[in-house]
């Protein structure tokens, strides 16, 4: 991953936090790693966990934000999730997927904001 991306990565996600507090979630975590994965930001809202995968593109070339959530990411997040969940002890907690899709222009200037929350692995079956 260039320098390049990865600025437009770690940008992203602080303006998805922004968004996540300024609907009331409580941040636990940003970037939390295992040997299977990364999870961009780990909330809570209502006693509920949110784990949040943020998608960051300057360009629609290779699509959509959130059409870069593909099966194979949302296999690896499952597995840092549990991985979280078990190193936790999280196990009576209520727990969900979101992501958070969003569109810069070239000067970092916010074109679009989507958020998907509850995302259902059956997407991608």
């Amino acid at each position: 991953m260039s320098y390049d991306n990865k600025k437009t990565g770690s940008y992203g996600e602080s303006i998805a936090i922004a968004f996540l507090k300024s609907k009331g979630y409580a941040i636990y975590a940003k970037n939390s790693t295992s040997r299977w994965g990364e999870i961009d930001i780990i909330a809570e809202k209502n006693n509920v966990i949110h784990f949040v995968e943020v998608k960051t593109r300057k360009s629609t070339k290779q699509g959509l934000p959130v059409e870069a959530v593909t099966y194979h990411k949302i296999t690896k997040l499952l597995r840092t999730v549990q991985f979280y969940i078990h190193s936790n002890a999280l196990y009576n907690k209520k727990f969900q997927i979101d992501v958070i899709g969003i569109r810069l222009s070239e000067d970092n200037t916010m074109l679009e904001m989507k958020y998907y929350p509850n995302l259902s692995t059956d997407l991608f079956l």
